[in-house]
C-alpha cells in the first residue's frame, strides 16, 4: 500500500460504517483509539499510549517517524459524535471496548458480562462491590474461600466442624450452619453457599445457593446437582438437581434424617453446562 494511497482510504469520515471504526483503532494495539487522537503525515493512528513507545508509525508500509504525529480533530469529531464506549472506560484502566451508535444493543450486551463490571460478593456479612476481573482474587484473599473444580464441590460437614470452617447463622427465629466455596468453569465463577439447620432434631435441611457469574452470553444453560450421603449410613442418600438460578437465595431443600444428629454428612455439589439453547 502506497502513502498516498493511504490518505485516500483515510480521509474525512463522512459515513458510519464497520471500515471507518477500524480505522479508529490504534495500528499497534488494535484498541479503538481516544482523545488525543495521534496520526502520522499518512493519517494512521495510533494511541498516546503506544506513541511513547514507538519510534516509526507502526504501518508496515509507512514507517514515518511517530514524534512527528499530530493530533486529528477530524478522528475527534467523528469518535464524538459517531462511536459508543463501554459504560466501564477508563483511559488506560478501563474496559477499551467500542462501537458504532447505531449498535448501542452489542454495547448492552457487553456491558452485561464486561470483565470490569462491578459485581455484588454475596459471601455473607459481606455484600461489597468488586471488578468482575478481581472477584477470584477477593474470595481468595480476602474470605480464604476454597476453590473447587465445578464438578466436585464437596463440603463434608464433620470435618468442617471441627476444623471451625463453617459459620453459625441466624434468620428469623431459625439458625443455620453455613460453608461458602467457589468454583470457576472457563471464565465463569460459581459462587456456592451450603446451608444446614443447626436443630438438634432427627430431620435436618440442607439448601445450596449456586450464584453464577457469567463472562460471556447465556448461550449455555449451566445446572447443578446436590447429592447428600451420610457417613455412618450408607442408605442415607438425598438428591436435588435443577437449573442454576441467579436469585439469591435459592433454596433447593433436602430433608435429610440423622437420628444421631452427628452431622457426619459429605454434600457434594456439581455444576455443570447443558446443551445450548
Amino acid at each position: 500500500m502506497s502513502s498516498s494511497s493511504s490518505v485516500a482510504e483515510n480521509g474525512p469520515f463522512s459515513k458510519t460504517s464497520a471500515k471507518s471504526l477500524r480505522r479508529m483503532k490504534c495500528l499497534s494495539c488494535k484498541i479503538v483509539v481516544f482523545p488525543p487522537v495521534l496520526q502520522c503525515k499518512y493519517k494512521h493512528s495510533v494511541c498516546n499510549f503506544c506513541r511513547k513507545k514507538l519510534d516509526t508509525c507502526p504501518d508496515s508500509d509507512c514507517k514515518e517517524n511517530i514524534e512527528s504525529a499530530t493530533r486529528s480533530a477530524v478522528a475527534e469529531k467523528f469518535l464524538e459524535k459517531h462511536v459508543l464506549r463501554c459504560t466501564y472506560f477508563r483511559e488506560g484502566t478501563g474496559c477499551m471496548e467500542a462501537t458504532l451508535n447505531e449498535e448501542a444493543d452489542l454495547m448492552q450486551a457487553h456491558e452485561t458480562i464486561c470483565h470490569f463490571r462491578e459485581v455484588k460478593c454475596l459471601v455473607p456479612g459481606c455484600y461489597k462491590h468488586v471488578r468482575f476481573m478481581e472477584l477470584s482474587e477477593h474470595f481468595d484473599m480476602v474470605h480464604t474461600l476454597p476453590r473447587h473444580p465445578c464438578e466436585n464441590i464437596v463440603f463434608n460437614t464433620s470435618q468442617m466442624i471441627m476444623k471451625k470452617e463453617i459459620l453459625n447463622e441466624t434468620c428469623g427465629e431459625r439458625s443455620h450452619k453455613t460453608a461458602v466455596a467457589y468454583a470457576v468453569h472457563e471464565d465463569c465463577i460459581f459462587l456456592v453457599i451450603f446451608r444446614m439447620n443447626s436443630l438438634r432434631l432427627p430431620v435436618f435441611e440442607i439448601s445450596s445457593i449456586v450464584h453464577p457469574y457469567y463472562t460471556e452470553p447465556v448461550h449455555m444453560e449451566y445446572r447443578c446437582k446436590i447429592i447428600a450421603k451420610n457417613e455412618e449410613d450408607s442408605f442415607a442418600h438425598y438428591e436435588w438437581s435443577g437449573p442454576v438460578n441467579q436469585t439469591f437465595p435459592l433454596t433447593p431443600l433436602l430433608s435429610v434424617r440423622d437420628e444421631l444428629a452427628k452431622l457426619k454428612w459429605i454434600v457434594t455439589v456439581n455444576v455443570f453446562p447443558c446443551v445450548d439453547y
